[in-house]
């Protein structure tokens, strides 16, 4: 396998981690993973897009080169959606909309806002009593 590109944005607050933009090029297909991991349940709540014009239309040769010159088409292509939820040793992989994928990418988005507003509360309040 050969990997050109691996970008991630990951928040951790509390006992989750929270993966918002995980993108990455390799010679397979493009996919984007985001979601959260709950540490003390073991539990996940991913989703994942992958591009269906690379597993289908694109030969091997056609996409060693597009990785190796750092090309990420995910965006324009045709995509499946997967859903992989519950616990880390018993979970369930299921196909999924784009409308439901992009309802639980803006659920995650809020969760993360709301934690990031949470834990800068916590900042201000810490720096107010160490004064």
């Amino acid at each position: 396998m050969i990997i050109s590109d691996l970008n991630a944005r990951a928040v951790i607050f509390r006992d989750k981690l929270y993966l918002t933009d995980l993108r990455m090029n390799d010679n397979i297909a493009n996919l984007m993973v985001f979601g959260q991991y709950t540490h003390t349940s073991t539990s996940l709540d991913l989703g994942t897009k992958i591009s269906l014009s690379d597993l289908f239309f694109r030969t091997k040769k056609d996409r060693v080169v597009e990785t190796l010159e750092g090309k990420y088409t995910l965006d324009e292509d045709s995509q499946i959606y997967l859903r992989m939820q519950g616990l880390l040793s018993d979970h369930k992989l299921s196909l999924s909309s784009k409308r439901k994928m992009k309802y639980f990418e803006w659920d995650l988005s809020r969760e993360i806002r709301k934690a990031e507003k949470e834990f800068q509360k916590r900042e201000r309040e810490r720096k107010l009593n160490n004064l």
